[in-house]
């Protein structure tokens, strides 16, 4: 049930007609715990835009993590249109999360996730106002109902750069819970997560990010990535690096440092781009 997928840009490749535009993406990241676990996760995606205005994206991950004497294994199947009415936009998304647990005696559960967002926002010049919400119900060796609140301010500096502020607020309720920490049954946590693209040059771009405060299954209807460990996060600090080798090609290097209520995380992160 504990997850991340981090959106790493290996291999794309798009086609381009007059009002149709294709674009196609596989994605890997690699974490280590500071427990000893680690994990791997690979991903696929196909988007389809109309004009460039409206887009429909489509995505597959599947994720593994090695605990030594456990294993989990996952799948994530994703999908989300964005509609484009400039000053007005809306995005909606839908995930659904397939997961197996096993270990060294022969146990063995099974966990199951339904996510549904949507979200509204409106263009002022250069800022963009949006807010938002995503259900979860995770069905699994305890049965879980989560609802987040989002807002969001973006703001885009020209070509040069781009600022986010994005406060989340979350409502976890737990119907059968079976730990003895009663905090888990129900929990309301407040974050607010920034990203800040800077071009520093031209073809290189610098990328920050970080999470300040607590969050628990936090969904990106961006990237469509979810954190969906159990523990609550309560930090993430990013940063990376695009180059566009070509107009068509970026590759990018980057690094996540995450941690959550009991142990750390760090990623590191290389990919690339292509599209036409």
């Amino acid at each position: 049930m504990r997850k991340i997928l981090l959106l790493v840009i290996l291999i794309s490749t798009g086609v381009m007609a007059d009002s149709l535009q294709v674009y196609s993406s596989v994605f890997g990241s690699y974490g280590t715990y500071s427990d000893g676990t680690n994990s791997k996760s690979g991903s696929v995606f196909l988007t389809t835009g109309l004009n460039y205005r409206h887009h429909l994206t489509i995505g597959y991950d599947y994720l593994y993590k090695d605990g030594g004497i456990w294993g989990y294994k996952q799948q994530f199947g994703t999908a989300g249109v964005t509609l484009n009415f400039d000053p007005f936009y809306a995005k909606f998304s839908y995930g659904h999360i397939n997961g197996k647990y096993d270990d060294t005696t022969g146990y063995i559960s099974y966990d199951y996730l339904n996510i549904y967002s949507a979200e509204v926002l409106l263009r002022e010049k250069s800022f963009y106002f949006g807010a938002g919400i995503n259900h979860m119900y995770l069905n699994g060796f305890e049965k879980r109902n989560i609802n987040q609140v989002t807002a969001r301010v973006d703001y885009y500096g020209g070509y040069t750069w781009y600022l986010s502020v994005r406060p989340v607020y979350t409502m976890l309720t737990t119907d059968n819970s079976v730990s003895s920490m009663g905090s888990k049954n129900k929990r309301n946590l407040l974050s607010v997560a920034l990203k800040f693209n800077y071009l520093l040059t031209p073809g290189w771009v610098g990328k920050l990010g970080g999470s300040f405060g607590k969050r628990a299954y936090y969904y990106d209807n961006d990237l469509y990535t979810i954190y969906n460990q159990d523990e609550n996060q309560e930090m993430m600090l990013s940063a990376g690096i695009d180059w566009y080798a070509t107009w068509r090609t970026v590759i990018n290097i980057s690094y996540q440092y995450n941690k959550f209520d009991g142990y750390d995380v760090n990623y590191l992160i290389a990919g690339v781009k292509i599209s036409w």
